[in-house]
């Protein structure tokens, strides 16, 4: 498959993950493509606090489905961290 495609792929797979999730505090997702190097990117997941993730969403079945759509688009398979808001701005 093309990059396009795996890009196109990953998009739908993050859509209809997201709607499985809201439920769960799952708040928005952003998936950013590297410029650089053009088979990289970065996923963003905001959640409501961080239990949401740790705990409720990876003990439940719509984690399961997630490990099964998303996992084969990871290579090298990706270091989960959680990070916490400090400052935002706007042009």
């Amino acid at each position: 498959m093309s990059l396009l495609g795996e890009s196109l792929n990953l998009k739908w797979h993050l859509q209809t993950l997201s709607v499985t999730c809201v439920a769960l505090s799952y708040l928005s997702h952003e998936l950013r493509h590297c410029i650089e190097v053009s088979n990289r990117y970065i996923l963003l997941v905001q959640w409501r606090k961080l239990e949401d993730h740790t705990e409720g969403f990876r003990n439940s079945p719509q984690c399961q489905h997630w490990r099964k759509a998303l996992h084969p688009f990871y290579d090298p398979f990706p270091t989960v961290e959680h990070y916490r808001l400090v400052e935002a701005g706007t042009a």
